[in-house]
């Protein structure tokens, strides 16, 4: 499954989306990382990544994947996005006292549809118009499709707690639900109407007056004979967008460069790049911003900069920025560093390309490409910090991580949690060694894993050791 189309951002908190609204269901932000993902939940990438670019929404499958742009598995995206799980699933109920209408919906059962591979057992298909006992809905391939739930294995439902829309959009424009009669320039959604020339739940914009009555360019609104009544004809006027009164940016503010020639002590805040406000004073070029690009600092006249959107925002903070950890992917554009490499951005040019400083060896750098860097979380460097600590100390006595001998003293810790102390008294066979325990006599020496001991002093540094040759 590729990216989603048409996800609304629906509320955002400090410049994160936290709710957004897909396929008519609200979604919630939830807390949590790799864990914490449930099938269906909605994911936003953080950072760009191979045929995943940063900012698109990808869904989590029943079996817990999910795929990028490509329609290739794509696991990593679950290990640096924002989660975000449905909230507002409408439950429904099944109708049994009175005969199924418009707005309704009808769900089949599995004996049913076994040979019908255009329906789905279990699902709720919108019933779009009623004529006699036949209801007529859109199937899987969005063909229209007529049942008779008295005799076709259908169950009817309606949507329990469901309100009319107050407002809907249409070719781009938003529409106000009004208690009037239709009149050209507004879009009316029928609900009840029984002709085939046009559909219920669909809006129709009316174009017109046809001998005296308004129309859509198929049909004559108002037919009363097709059960169009004013009692059943949903009418919406267009919004009227108010004239916004612009607030002076302030300070915490995120804003737009909309003119890069800006600039004061030298350098550039490119244009369209989001900055944040950190300063403001009464001269001329008031605005001190901070780019979220690579932390430049720099001062804006007020008509040099705009308010940036929450999607705006949104979008910057998931790419990556200066002071950024992050994995490289490939070698350097000049061959300096070697994929795999954990390092921090400490540059950005014009030309976007990264600098990158390893951890492990602040002396070298490397230029990267956005595509060739993948963004890490806080935990996933200081794993890194451990494990490079990890290597030196081993590395400090001249043995490889996880590197026995004989006469090691080692702790260790068994699956149940037990802790014993011992002395490895044979040379390491693969991850094996003989662990003669020092404490419980009676257990003697035992094959033990390497990777549940831990060292206490090698063989090296063993002062008794040391005494007794001597001797």
């Amino acid at each position: 499954m590729a990216k989603l189309q048409g996800v609304k951002t629906l509320d955002m908190t400090n410049g994160e989306v936290t709710k957004v609204e897909y396929n008519g269901e609200v979604y919630a932000k939830v807390d949590g990382g790799r864990g914490s993902i449930k099938p269906c939940d909605i994911l936003l990438n953080k950072t760009d990544k191979a045929d995943a670019p940063a900012g698109n929404y990808y869904e989590v499958t029943e079996q817990g994947s999910v795929y990028d742009d490509v329609g290739a598995l794509h696991m990593n995206i679950l290990y640096d996005c924002f989660i975000f799980r449905k909230v507002n699933a409408a439950p429904y109920a099944l109708v049994t006292d009175r005969e199924p209408k418009a707005g309704d919906f009808v769900k089949f059962l599995q004996e049913f549809v076994d040979d019908d591979t255009d329906l789905t057992a279990g699902k709720y298909y919108e019933i779009t118009r009623v004529r006699g006992d036949y209801v007529y809905f859109d199937d899987d391939e969005n063909d229209e499709r007529v049942k008779n739930p008295k005799h076709d294995g259908v169950e009817v439902y309606e949507k329990v707690g469901a309100t009319p829309t107050e407002t809907l959009t249409h070719n781009g424009a938003t529409y106000t639900l009004v208690d009037r009669k239709a009149q050209p320039g507004d879009v009316v959604v029928f609900t009840e109407n029984t002709s085939r020339y046009v559909r219920n739940g669909v809006p129709y914009e009316v174009t017109g007056y046809n001998d005296g009555m308004a129309s859509t360019s198929r049909v004559i609104i108002y037919r009363e004979d097709f059960n169009r009544t004013p009692a059943n004809v949903k009418v919406y006027e267009p919004q009227v967008a108010p004239v916004a009164t612009e607030k002076p940016l302030q300070v915490g503010d995120y804003a737009k460069v909309v003119n890069d020639d800006t600039v004061q002590n030298a350098g550039t805040i490119p244009k369209d790049t989001i900055v944040e406000i950190v300063g403001k004073d009464s001269t001329d070029i008031p605005y001190r911003m901070k780019s979220l690009v690579n932390g430049k600092i720099r001062w804006a006249k007020a008509d040099h900069i705009v308010k940036a959107t929450d999607e705006e925002v949104a979008k910057a903070k998931a790419t990556l920025q200066v002071g950024d950890y992050v994995r490289t992917l490939t070698a350097s554009i000049y061959g300096k560093l070697s994929s795999g490499t954990i390092g921090k951005i400490t540059k950005i040019d014009s030309d976007g390309e990264h600098l990158v400083v390893p951890l492990d060896d602040e002396d070298a750098d490397g230029y990267y490409v956005a595509k060739d860097l993948e963004k890490l979380s806080e935990e996933e460097v200081e794993q890194h910090r451990a494990e490079q600590a990890e290597l030196s100390r081993w590395a400090a006595i001249g043995r490889r991580p996880n590197e026995f001998k004989a006469g090691d003293i080692a702790k260790l810790i068994t699956s149940d949690g037990s802790i014993y102390f011992g002395e490895i008294s044979s040379a390491q066979e693969g991850s094996t060694v003989k662990f003669k325990h020092l404490h419980v006599i009676r257990y003697g020496t035992t094959t033990e894993r390497t990777k549940n001991l831990t060292l206490i002093t090698p063989v090296e540094q063993r002062f008794d050791l040391t005494e007794q040759s001597g001797e």
